[in-house]
């Protein structure tokens, strides 16, 4: 079969790509380094703590429960007396993975994922365009099957580096920012395991964001944390697919210290990402 020009060059794209993705992924653009220069209509949320998540997730937990005490038998439940983790593998049938389209949009394929969840849909240069304030980033778009990748042909000044909130900003959504522990030992994560859980079962999936050692960061979408056997189910763009990553690999090495065994440490997750 003969392959057209685009096929040619997004097969060379999806090498850079795996590499990217895997080592230092979304370069940051310009226009917006981390810490400064965020856009002035799409600045970030001050991060909460993790005991104000915890009281918050407890406060929902408690009117849950007097919701389900008031409803009488055969009565259809309120939302707040329903919790996604009652039906089991919900979130694994109607949380859908995505792979980024362009080197620089794993932010807006990370709210892609979670706002469809949310039964908002839209195409990735769509967000692009909105949250950058263009029109022209939903270039000629190709499906690869050997690849099991999708391609967006998109201007350069398009294919930039940002930030989740940004489309949370220009979708009429609401979030969170909680900073992860800057420690690497799984026994000192498990409150936040318990109030990632918990987060997967009241709100739905939430986003990682990374910083990798060799510069630049990278988000990611968390479906399930399985206790169990210790590992955290993650869609991380360089396909369509998530993937099972064990405890230590999902937390990565210390904060102080990204250099480690696993070449990145977590920095922050979005959370409580819901419509205003």
């Amino acid at each position: 079969m003969k392959m057209n020009k685009f096929g040619a060059m997004a097969i060379g794209l999806s090498v850079l790509l795996l590499w990217a993705c895997t080592e230092v992924h979304v370069r940051l653009s310009p226009r917006a380094p981390i810490g400064t220069g965020e856009p002035a209509h799409l600045p970030p949320k001050e991060p909460i703590t993790l005991a104000e998540l915890i009281a918050r997730q407890k406060e929902r937990g408690q009117q849950r429960d007097r919701d389900r005490q008031s409803d009488t038998s055969g009565q259809v439940q309120t939302p707040t007396s329903r919790s996604l983790c009652d039906s089991p593998g919900k979130l694994r049938d109607e949380v859908r993975p995505y792979n980024q389209e362009a080197a620089g949009w794993c932010w807006a394929t990370s709210a892609q994922v979670v706002l469809e969840f949310h039964k908002v849909t839209n195409g990735q240069c769509d967000w692009v365009n909105g949250s950058l304030s263009r029109a022209d980033c939903c270039g000629v778009r190709e499906f690869l099957a050997p690849l099991n990748r999708w391609f967006t042909d998109t201007p350069s000044a398009c294919d930039q580096g940002g930030w989740p909130h940004w489309v949370f900003a220009s979708s009429e959504f609401d979030y969170e920012r909680l900073m992860a522990p800057r420690i690497s030992d799984p026994t000192e994560w498990a409150a936040y395991f318990d109030a990632l859980k918990t987060q997967l079962c009241q709100n739905g999936p939430f986003i990682s964001v990374i910083r990798w050692a060799e510069g630049g960061k990278h988000s990611q979408v968390v479906r399930a944390i399985d206790d169990v056997l210790r590992v955290v189910e993650v869609n991380d763009h360089r396909d369509a697919d998530f993937n099972t990553q064990p405890f230590e690999e999902f937390i990565g090495s210390n904060g102080s210290d990204p250099y480690g065994e696993f070449g990145h440490a977590q920095e922050m997750f979005y959370v409580e990402i819901q419509r205003r």
